[in-house]
């Protein structure tokens, strides 16, 4: 399985091999050899876990891009979060229910917890909300209804959840699922209180598969080079020490060792007069080809762009080298299949059964400038449809300025109180004529051969505009405002 085997012979093991040269082995023992599985019941399908809970966590937090690509994948689903409305076109949601459940949600931490949730669904291959009814405790294993309400939901171990199921009515889907705590008692849940979440699945599976799972031969491989590398430097970084003793037994040659190691460890030789040693100095493989090939198969198993698994350094790309709108879309969409159900559970128990509105995840990322180029263009669309022509109808304009987060003209109370406030400008006098119209100042340097009579030619303009304008005032009667 490993690409790189430097590891040192059996009498250079012992206290040298180090806690992670010893967890890559155990994880590459239990990864290839099969009598270590457990087979788990999903449905009508029987399979076999290949890779421990353990391997999974090992893998999480000791390979930085595993850690960094997973934790990246759920703070961008969830960093934005969600808003509420109502599912009919042009119509809103009520808005003090919408504060209400804004502010349940922000009660019980629903949106930590979902990210925590996604986390563990991509580590563990499952992830696991539990429904904490409001009138009162419950029996776990008895159903949970949406007439019940809801006080919390807490996040269930899925260390503790078994891969299998016990069915209590196949033909209604109910069915307990079952956690084993460490040194515990075994407990069932009815699937009522559950909201469960896997992260792959495929044909009639119900328990998913995770991240770590898809990528764990490359993922071993990786963790593998990286301890290789560093025993390759480690070894080749400083001098190596020869030792000889003259008829040493293996009495001698252990204290040989143990004298070597203090000095300097697995940089040295020891042996009698009879042995002979000879130090090649071959040259050190570059690493990156195969670095590449992992960073390929890891981005390809959290289905994101390697370059933004990798991180682009700053001044080295620009924005419009790096397309992330099939990555956006690829979120978009696990937010809609895998959590936007949560949600619609979590608020149909909250108001005991009685939501009716949908919700709509807000845009993963958008920069400045493109998010004033679409306020610009839906602008432009109220203006064209609604001002203009009168295509789009009033409740459609509102819901349209409510979306660009701008008023609208007739809601604002504000501006309308303002407005209602100023007083109407009295009528003109029929027949009167403006005295001494206001002549606006020019801020230009007076130049000598543009003016006349001392007056510049932008005012005499301006007061040949005014004079042609009062046969227009006279007829009318008023002001013109």
């Amino acid at each position: 399985m490993a690409l790189f085997n430097l590891r040192p012979k059996k009498e250079f093991q012992v206290g040298q091999l180090g806690e992670v040269g010893v967890l890559i082995q155990n994880m590459q023992k239990q990864a290839t050899e099969t009598t270590d599985t457990t087979a788990f019941q999903s449905d009508t399908r029987t399979m076999r876990q290949f890779v421990t809970n353990a391997i999974k966590e090992s893998v999480y937090f000791f390979e930085p891009l595993t850690y960094g690509g997973i934790n990246k994948t759920a703070n961008r689903m969830f960093y934005n979060w969600l808003t509420m409305d109502s599912e009919t076109q042009g119509e809103s949601m009520d808005e003090s229910l919408r504060e209400e459940l804004e502010d349940f949600h922000k009660k019980i931490h629903l949106k930590q917890k979902l990210l925590r949730v996604c986390i563990d669904s991509m580590v563990y291959g499952n992830g696991f909300l539990e429904l904490v009814p409001a009138n009162g405790i419950q029996e776990r294993n008895t159903p949970c209804l949406p007439q019940s309400g809801l006080k919390d939901v807490v996040i269930a171990d899925p260390l503790f959840i078994q891969p299998n199921i016990e069915w209590i009515n196949q033909a209604n889907n109910e069915f307990y699922y079952i956690e084993q705590p460490q040194n515990g008692q075994s407990r069932k849940i009815h699937n009522s209180r559950i909201i469960h979440i896997p992260w792959a699945t495929l044909g009639t599976m119900r328990f998913g598969r995770g991240v770590i799972e898809i990528a764990i031969r490359s993922l071993l491989a990786k963790l593998n080079m990286d301890w290789a590398l560093g025993e390759v430097i480690y070894r080749h970084g400083k001098p190596f020490i020869v030792l000889k003793t003259a008829g040493a037994g293996s009495k001698e040659l252990e204290k040989a060792y143990k004298v070597l190691q203090n000095i300097n460890p697995r940089t040295h030789f020891a042996g009698t007069d009879r042995h002979t040693f000879e130090m090649l100095n071959p040259s050190v493989v570059d690493p990156e080809p195969f670095a590449n090939f992992y960073y390929h198969n890891l981005a390809a198993a959290l289905e994101m762009p390697q370059m933004e698994l990798l991180g682009a350094q700053s001044g080295q790309l620009t924005g419009s080298e790096v397309d992330k709108v099939g990555w956006y879309a690829n979120l978009k969409a696990k937010q809609e299949n895998k959590f936007s159900d949560a949600v619609h559970t979590v608020n149909n128990f909250y108001l005991k059964g009685k939501w009716s509105d949908e919700i709509f995840w807000n845009d993963i990322f958008i920069d400045e400038k493109s998010q004033s180029e679409i306020h610009k263009i839906q602008a432009d669309t109220v203006k064209v449809l609604f001002y203009d022509s009168s295509l789009m109808t009033d409740i459609e304009a509102r819901q349209l300025c409510r979306d660009m987060g701008i008023p609208f003209p007739e809601d604002d109370s504000e501006f309308l109180a303002e407005e209602a406030s100023k007083p109407e400008p009295p009528l003109m006098p029929f027949g009167q004529t403006p005295v001494n119209p206001m002549i606006p100042k020019d801020d230009q340097t007076d130049k000598p051969d543009d003016t006349k009579d001392g007056k510049k030619q932008d005012d005499l303009d301006k007061i040949d505009f005014i004079k042609s304008n009062e046969k227009y005032w006279n007829s009318n009667g008023r002001k013109n405002r």
